[in-house]
């Protein structure tokens, strides 16, 4: 029992590694977004004043801070599920600890 049991413990610190590399790219996509939100918000300040070429900028910007929006969304939804895994796995080896604890 007690193999079995350090078994899924690795198991989980690689489930912990994971999460913390989706949590880099979470926080990533974040900025990333932050940053073209502030981008827009300039532009869109001196949209009168830059011409035509101050409107193709803020048209650009607006379609990829979208196509950013949409990963920052799909990276949080994983992060979110990977998360919940991760507890609900964690909640089970405590349960096996004290069933383990028991059996020794």
């Amino acid at each position: 029992p007690l193999n079995e049991w350090l078994k899924v413990y690795r198991q989980l610190e690689t489930y912990m590694r994971s999460l913390e590399v989706n949590r880099l790219t979470l926080d990533s996509r974040r900025r990333t977004v932050d940053n073209l939100q502030g981008k827009i918000e300039r532009l869109r300040s001196v949209q009168g004043t830059s011409g035509p070429k101050g409107v193709t900028d803020l048209e650009e910007t607006t379609i990829l801070m979208n196509h950013k929006e949409g990963k920052l969304a799909r990276a949080n939804h994983d992060y979110i599920e990977e998360e919940n895994r991760l507890y609900n796995s964690l909640y089970t080896l405590v349960k096996d600890t004290r069933v383990l604890r028991d059996y020794t």
